[in-house]
């Protein structure tokens, strides 16, 4: 497996991969949080991997044959850096790949600089958690749904 930087051709995996787990999400929180309409979604994705200046970038993670298997979203700013999104497709979704792609994008906003770095997660996001944990990544809030 690897991590390389997302092409536009991987938008709509990315997209398809988001969509989903946006609709899981506003499942989870009883409303629609996360907007998932896909065109739109899709436009705003590709806009972003199709800028070499955005803060915004997308990393995937392909197996052996070249197929996708998630992705990570960063973004770095002259003040902060994020993790926006890790994303895995069900059936590849374990606390190794999980891992990967959190260490890849570590490793990627530290060369540009970045001190700490944030990442919001979904309580129900297991093997994200396990990763970060794995990292001795520090939990600095949580928020309760009532």
């Amino acid at each position: 497996m690897e991590v390389v930087t997302a092409n536009v051709s991987h938008s709509e995996e990315i997209c398809n991969l988001l969509v989903s787990k946006f609709m899981s999400s506003n499942q989870l929180f009883g409303y629609d949080k996360y907007k998932t309409n896909f065109d739109g979604i899709l436009k705003h994705v590709s806009a972003r991997i199709s800028d070499d200046k955005s803060e915004f970038k997308y990393f995937v993670l392909l197996d052996e044959s070249k197929s996708f298997l998630g992705f990570v979203n960063t973004m770095l700013t002259s003040r902060n850096a994020e993790i926006l999104a890790l994303c895995l497709l069900d059936s590849h979704d374990n606390k190794g790949n999980a891992l990967k792609l959190l260490e890849f994008a570590v490793d990627y906003l530290r060369n540009l600089g970045a001190g700490k770095i944030s990442a919001e997660v979904i309580s129900k996001e297991k093997s994200l958690f396990a990763a970060l944990k794995d990292l001795k990544a520090e939990v600095i809030e949580q928020k309760y749904l009532i």
